[in-house]
């Protein structure tokens, strides 16, 4: 079923190495300004990350992944704007919760699911899980692990009477292995949405797999981008992780004058 109210959830990294805008946001007045100009083009959501997760990532403390997002978080959560915490680091995601944010991020949650649910719950916030193939076979058929994960983490959460209102499912995009991978899952996404009644979230802003559409770097990924956002509105998913917020509002809007919320097999 489409989305009834598609969400738009503004990336702002606050990272040196991130694949499109790393070393952005130096400073935190730089960083604020992004937030407010991502919630004037109509960001429900602001997602704050100070590691990046790209492919080859170097890992950093937890500390030094504080003091890049500390004080923009708190300037930030004065905005009235509701603040995800991009983070797979628990202490991390405490410290965000304790100053300002109401969902944590964690693209590895299933690596430590429970202390991920048992933390979310005790502040009340909002989780999003993600799919992620790092260690672990792949079936073949993708959109089985995809399924897989999002009954586990229903699961732990009905152990843990963690409302599933406030779990978010990510179909993972450019964590799953291969760009056929992730193509196939943007391709049957319905499959995932007619079946949980959970909020699916989908990453896919200018991420590498598009570089088989002939868009080669990052910068030129928008329209392969702007796509993808059509046919995740399509295959049913609530909130779409982006960078660039106006134009995918945009075609947001236009899907959803176009098809309305009819529904697609």
């Amino acid at each position: 079923m489409i989305a009834e109210h598609p969400v738009i959830m503004g990336i702002l990294n606050l990272t040196p190495d991130s694949f499109f805008d790393g070393g952005c946001y130096e400073t935190v007045d730089a960083a604020v300004e992004r937030a407010k100009k991502m919630l004037a083009e109509g960001a429900e959501i602001i997602d704050i990350g100070g590691e990046s997760t790209r492919p080859g990532f170097t890992p950093i403390d937890a500390e030094t992944e504080w003091l890049r997002i500390g004080d923009v978080l708190k300037k930030v959560s004065k905005l009235g704007v509701k603040i995800s915490v991009d983070t797979y680091k628990p202490v991390v995601a405490k410290r965000a919760l304790e100053h300002g944010a109401t969902i944590v991020n964690d693209v590895y949650a299933f690596e430590h699911l429970d202390e991920a649910i048992s933390l979310a719950k005790y502040f009340g916030a909002e989780l999003v899980v993600t799919h992620n193939s790092r260690n672990r076979l792949l079936s073949r058929d993708i959109i089985a692990n995809v399924r897989e994960d999002f009954q586990r983490a229903i699961s732990e959460a009905n152990k843990h009477n963690f409302d599933t209102k406030n779990l978010i499912l990510d179909v993972g995009i450019g964590f799953v292995g291969t760009p056929v991978n992730d193509i196939e899952i943007i391709s049957r996404l319905g499959e995932l949405t007619n079946e949980f009644q959970e909020r699916v979230l989908i990453g896919t802003s200018r991420k590498s797999f598009m570089k088989i559409f002939g868009e080669p770097t990052a910068a030129e990924r928008l329209p392969c981008t702007l796509a993808a956002t059509m046919v995740a509105y399509l295959g049913g998913c609530a909130i779409f992780r982006v960078h660039d917020v106006k134009a995918n509002l945009d075609v947001l809007n236009f899907a959803k004058a176009m098809y309305g919320r009819r529904y697609f097999p």
